[in-house]
């Protein structure tokens, strides 16, 4: 049973996180917290999204904290008689830590919540005192109550005659005057925080405010001017340094009756002229960015901040603005109250916890750690000014070699998504109930993305190249109740579907009407929600947001379940691991992978609306059109497929300069044609203008990439799956070879006996929905089925799947990945297959693009393989090889909708071929069957 019940205002801010956090460590104690919502349920959910940011309040029990719907504004909280005589017999300590912290809003506005609400808590309070007293009231107030004084302030001292520097100060000024004239009948406690910023340990703080303006602006070279005097010294505190002296001091007998200037002593502050050097030296060690030494001008001595001027400047310049006076007084707060009672301060060194502030600013870039969803936070990016964010969709060419752009605004899309939002609570749909979308990359299959996690409706994407059986087993399995359908192929064999929902066609027209005879097209659809007003739901970040399927490469597709929060890590995670410099430039991106696979449809997707800069986002209808979207692109990143580059390197070798660099010694020559190939190289692919280029979804030949390296082009090899959209990456500037980088934050590997990698972390799902089963990851580890190791200094390497593993008649286990990377490099080649499994040695299958064969092509392949065979063990060599007439295809079942080799079935197909060209007898299905290879080659 609890001891102690407290009521906590301002729950859902910066510091009142913090002293719930502090407050639920202590496992007697009941956290009541007055939230503003709709109903209990919203304020509850609204809680719990503004508390995410901080991982031990996601996992706290909910039966400890009782969230009341309520507001301070309005008289008795907001509150039923019952409830307000609920907390009338039950509570025993009261923080009120709500404020309006906008220091230019109209002072009667700021008087609502700062001084009306203030006073509401009293009249509880004293309601509480009489009926069986109250152990204490703390009350945050702020350390510029003292206004523009510039001299010594006492704990104790409280005056309007110097004047404010803002309607804020004033409004918390009226505020703690309440506060003091109730002090003769309750037991108060009063806390002065100076300017908060980050905890001193992690970094950690919910919003970037005061000193992270002129930080961040400073920080991406948009400010050379330092508003103050270098000497000037900076009141910055740690939030957990007051969250520690509210909660320790909340139940201290001495306490009651005193303010507590919650301020460093003047001696562990840093001048502003120290603090900048400090940051110059930060930045240059771990951003590679170093910073000019900026003009120190007060400006507060020839410009005073006002609203009105606020409405004449720019965003970021109206921010510095508000800061003004806090650059003009220097009051010495003094702290005797403070140090009777708490002791030394225990941040006397501010380069001790600056480092965190900085690393934890610039990971989120100082973006407010806000309780929005990634669908939440398009919706919030496309309403920037400054930020603008530009559609453009790339119809397919249909081979005329020309692409015909068509480009749409953040505003045109925007209202799309709240349209089809609307649209889709018209049609009945709840959140939590599912849609299943297959289409074509395009803005449109963005904003129906987007409108679903509005409505809280789980998406459902399928690749376009699923066969009709394939579509109708994963319609009853994800349970959808609409198909959107946006491909016209898929379209015209809709027939073959068994599907008993509504199906809407939001395919991207150039002309023509939709076939569909039963069912809505796209205008259709949006003009469901013409007439309709959408009203958001507020959604947990627990709940469902989409479903991805496995690519089924071992049996049938399993649905991988990711939820609001996950989407929201990870999306914001990628986007802090794009330099530092990059991220805030303008950038550009073409979205030409699958919007069902999870790298595009939730990497892509939603990480750029977290990253702070103008963005050009292109969407490629057909993935044979790449060549054109590139070069009408021009990406700033750029993710792709391992073939995209083994593509890339063929056509360097099929070019006579490439054929000229690569027959040269190395030396001073070679390097010279290597500059110029690299040149017409990125030039010709579209990618002279690329700051980074990651490779990942399948395995990377190493020698591929280093490659590329010795021209000068640095290609980032990632590993992610289904069920954990990214796990790892190598970042510019470590970028190892041979490896898949570096784990994410927050995120763990271990092996099993057998070498098998487990992983777990925030992107990792919950578990796999099948059948309408949901069978869950023990204890959170996923089992990734993949062989690899962690090295020492945390680089992950993989040696392949273990389902993959062959182990040939002599006992040897040969990981066929790596082989079949290098294989598939060789020119003409779709598909390539190891085999071996309980044979003598191995031996590979290659089908072609063009199904032709010639003596020239016999004569490169066996250079080539030869040349493979050398890099390898003896037991890894390809021994024998055979080329096929046919292909393989996803209809056959051969291959995924991903295009991965279904290895079971391909070996039970081709069983009489392999068992021919192990007796070294050239079959009808043959183009061409090798000789047997001697050791090397």
């Amino acid at each position: 049973m609890a001891s102690r019940v407290v009521l906590l205002t301002g729950a859902t801010g910066v510091l009142g996180s913090q002293v719930a956090r502090r407050l639920l460590q202590d496992p007697h104690t009941h956290l009541v917290a007055l939230v503003r919502g709709r109903d209990r349920e919203d304020a509850r959910r609204r809680l719990e999204r503004e508390w995410w940011y901080l991982p031990e309040l996601r996992s706290v029990d909910p039966s400890r904290v009782e969230v009341l719907c309520g507001d301070i504004t309005q008289p008795r909280l907001g509150l039923s008689d019952e409830q307000y005589h609920g907390l009338t017999v039950s509570l025993t300590h009261i923080i009120h830590a709500a404020a309006d912290v906008r220091l230019f809003a109209p002072l009667e506005e700021l008087r609502r919540i700062n001084v009306e609400g203030t006073r509401h808590l009293l009249e509880l309070a004293h309601a509480v005192q009489d009926h069986h007293g109250l152990t204490r009231l703390a009350h945050l107030s702020t350390a510029y109550v003292c206004g523009n004084r510039s001299d010594e302030v006492a704990e104790e001292e409280l005056s309007d005659r110097y004047g404010f520097s803002s309607p804020y100060e004033q409004s918390k000024y009226e505020a703690e005057i309440l506060v003091r004239e109730a002090m003769t009948r309750l037991p108060v406690s009063v806390f002065r925080p100076g300017m908060i910023v980050g905890d001193g340990h992690t970094g950690a703080i919910k919003t970037f405010n005061t000193l992270y303006y002129p930080l961040r602006l400073y920080m991406t070279g948009n400010l050379r001017v330092a508003p103050a005097s270098p000497t000037l010294r900076v009141n910055l505190v740690p939030v957990d340094f007051v969250a520690d002296a509210v909660v320790r001091l909340l139940e201290h007998p001495q306490a009651v009756g005193r303010t507590f200037h919650l301020t460093p002593p003047p001696d562990a502050m840093p001048t502003l002229g120290e603090m900048v050097a400090f940051v110059r030296e930060w930045t240059a060690e771990h951003l590679g960015i170093r910073l000019p030494q900026p003009l120190y001008l007060p400006l507060h001595q020839l410009i005073r901040p006002s609203a009105a001027l606020e409405t004449l400047l720019k965003d970021d310049l109206a921010s510095l603005m508000r800061l003004l006076p806090y650059f003009q007084k220097q009051p010495i707060f003094r702290r005797d109250a403070v140090q009777a009672l708490l002791g030394d301060y225990p941040y006397r060194d501010w380069r001790a916890f600056l480092p965190h502030l900085l690393a934890y600013a610039v990971r989120y870039s100082f973006w407010h750690r806000s309780g929005r969803t990634v669908y939440e936070q398009v919706l919030f990016r496309l309403q920037s000014r400054r930020k603008p964010v530009v559609y453009h969709d790339l119809p397919a060419s249909g081979g005329r070699g020309k692409l015909v752009e068509q480009v749409r605004s953040a505003a045109e899309v925007r209202q799309e998504i709240l349209t089809g939002a609307a649209a889709l609570q018209a049609l009945g749909m709840q959140p939590g109930e599912r849609v299943a979308i297959l289409g074509r990359n395009t803005s449109r299959y963005f904003s129906l993305l987007i409108a679903c996690g509005l409505a809280g409706v789980v998406s459902v994407p399928l690749y376009v190249t699923c066969p009709p059986a394939e579509i109708s087993r994963l319609l009853e399995d994800s349970g959808a109740r609409i198909f959107f359908v946006g491909d016209e192929a898929a379209l015209a064999k809709l027939h073959h579907v068994r599907f008993h929902g509504l199906i809407v066609d939001f395919t991207l027209r150039q002309e023509g009407k939709s076939p569909l005879t039963d069912g809505l097209d796209w205008e259709s659809f949006l003009q469901k929600g013409a007439g309709h007003s959408f009203q958001p739901p507020t959604l947990s970040m627990d709940d469902p947001a989409a479903l991805y399927y496995t690519s089924g490469t071992t049996g049938h597709a399993r649905g991988v379940l990711y939820r609001q929060g996950q989407l929201r890590w990870v999306a914001e995670t990628l986007a802090s691991m794009y330099p530092w410099k990059e991220r805030n430039r303008w950038g550009s991106y073409l979205s030409f992978l699958p919007l069902s696979h999870v790298v595009e449809g939730i990497l892509a997707t939603f990480s750029p609306y977290f990253v702070p800069a103008a963005l050009d986002l292109y969407y490629l209808q057909d993935f044979n059109d790449l060549p054109l979207g590139l070069r009408m692109a021009e990406p700033t990143i750029f993710f792709s497929v391992p073939r995209f580059f083994e593509k890339l390197h063929q056509a360097v070798l099929e070019t006579s300069l490439g054929k000229r660099y690569l027959s040269l010694p190395p030396g001073r020559l070679r390097r010279g044609v290597g500059k110029v190939l690299r040149w017409g190289l990125l030039r010709k692919a579209g990618l002279r203008g690329c700051r980074q280029m990651i490779v990942g979804s399948a395995r990377s030949d190493p020698s591929l990439l280093a490659f590329f390296r010795e021209l000068g082009i640095e290609v980032h090899d990632a590993y992610g799956l289904t069920e954990a959209p990214l796990v790892s990456m190598n970042r510019l500037g470590r970028n190892r070879l041979g490896t898949v980088g570096e784990l994410l934050p927050e995120t763990e590997v271990r092996r099993d006996a057998e070498g098998v990698l487990y992983v777990r972390g925030p992107q990792v799902a919950d578990g796999y929905h099948t059948g309408g089963r949901f069978i869950p990851f023990p204890e959170g580890w996923l089992d990734t089925g993949d062989m690899g190791e962690l090295s020492a200094d945390g680089f992950l390497s993989l040696q392949g799947r273990k389902k993959d593993l062959l182990v040939t008649s002599y006992g040897k286990k040969i990981y066929p990945a790596a082989i079949e990377a290098q294989l598939r490099m060789l020119p003409g080649v779709a598909q390539v297959m190891l085999v071996g499994e309980s044979k003598p040695y191995c031996a590979a299958l290659f089908w072609l693009e063009e199904p032709c064969w010639n003596e020239d092509k016999t004569r490169l392949y066996e250079k080539e393989i030869a040349r493979i065979n050398a890099q390898f063990s003896h037991p890894e060599q390809v021994k024998r090889w055979a080329v096929l007439r046919d292909t393989l295809t996803i209809e056959d079942g051969s291959l995924t909708s991903s295009m991965k080799l279904r290895r079971p079935i391909v070996n039970q197909r081709y069983a009489a071929v392999i068992e021919a060209l192990y007796r070294g007898e050239q079959t009808e299905d043959m183009l061409y069957l090798s000789p047997f290879f001697s050791a090397g080659g």
